[in-house]
């Protein structure tokens, strides 16, 4: 039995075919029920040791608990030799019996040679490919569907993005033009003509540059079930999104630095030369901002075949003719 309990507690038991977990359960069932038996009539023996003994008086209960004892030890007996006393293999357990059960352990079939072995280890074989061939198939389809997913996700993000981009791309002229307007205005001494430049407002609108679908596909491991180029590909887009929105930022700051010349500080030298400085770094921004707008424009398009997005078509060809329309009501422009 403890041997049983060893193998219940290492859950061996657990990594045994049903057949011999049942033949074991039974054998265990079996064993203590002996042992129960055993123990039990050990102890009527023992009762009837204290009762009966020569030049001894015996009364009434004594003598019904006498015959009681007796009784149970003949019983046992009989339990006993009725389950340790067969012919047949222990190893059979029949219905109704304590332990349960109606499975009977055959021995195994000896070994008739290479032909009968080598068809039990082909057959072995077989079903193992088969499983692993049935799982493979079910996670390679669970992987299609999740790039599926993911790639339609980054194709419509990136669509939003491109439409930035194109209207971007449409307001590099009328953007430059700005830039020009703004550097005259300080080389002349102009605060006003600056003043009206802010209130335009600067040359380009900022836009939620942002790649998130890519992230969180990074994070699920999807691009490791993509091929190489579509990986590459979309790898490439995501960093022009970051840098689109990166140069974004900074020309907004510059803007915000070159507008103080509309409170009329440009008389000083030193102020006009800085302001003139950050013009100059605005239009190196401008001209960054259009180069990685085309690779963009040009990548998204060729190696994945996404355009921008025609949702917000007309609101960018307003866009446009409204900055046009604003430079050329400016005196100066």
């Amino acid at each position: 039995m403890e041997a049983f309990s060893a193998l219940v507690a290492g859950q061996t038991l657990a990594h045994l075919p049903n057949r011999e977990q049942t033949l074991l359960a039974g054998i265990a069932n079996r064993l203590d029920y002996l042992y129960r038996e055993r123990d039990e009539s050990g102890v009527e023996w023992a009762t009837l040791s204290n009762l009966f003994g020569p030049a001894r008086s015996v009364s009434d209960p004594e003598l019904a608990q006498l015959d009681a004892s007796l009784q149970k030890v003949v019983l046992h007996q009989a339990h006993l030799q009725a389950h340790c006393g067969r012919p047949e293999s222990p190893l059979t357990v029949a219905p109704g019996d304590p332990s349960g059960g109606g499975m009977d352990i055959h021995k195994p079939k000896p070994w008739r040679g290479w032909p009968e072995f080598l068809k039990e280890i082909g057959t072995i074989v077989i079903g193992v490919l088969i499983a692993l061939a049935g799982e493979q198939t079910v996670e390679a389809l669970t992987w299609r569907h999740k790039v599926s997913e993911a790639e339609t996700a980054l194709r419509h993000e990136l669509a939003a993005n491109l439409s930035y981009a194109a209207e971007q791309q449409a307001l590099g002229s009328c953007a430059n033009r700005y830039i020009d307007v703004l550097q005259q205005a300080i080389a002349a001494n102009r605060p006003e003509t600056i003043a009206a430049l802010y209130k335009l407002g600067p040359p380009t609108h900022p836009h939620p540059w942002r790649i998130d679908t890519w992230t969180a596909a990074l994070n699920a491991q999807v691009p490791d079930h993509m091929s190489p180029e579509r990986v590459q590909a979309y790898s490439l887009a995501a960093r022009f999104v970051n840098s689109e929105e990166s140069q974004q930022w900074e020309l907004v700051d510059l803007y915000s630095q070159v507008m103080a010349g509309r409170f009329g500080r440009l008389a000083d030298a030193g102020a006009a030369s800085a302001d003139l400085v950050t013009v100059d770094r605005l239009r190196a921004n401008e001209a960054r901002r259009a180069d990685i707008t085309e690779a963009f424009l040009t990548t998204s398009r060729e190696s994945l075949g996404v355009r921008p997005s025609s949702e917000r078509a007309d609101e960018f060809r307003k866009v446009i003719s409204e900055c046009e329309a604003k430079l050329r009501s400016l005196p100066s422009a």
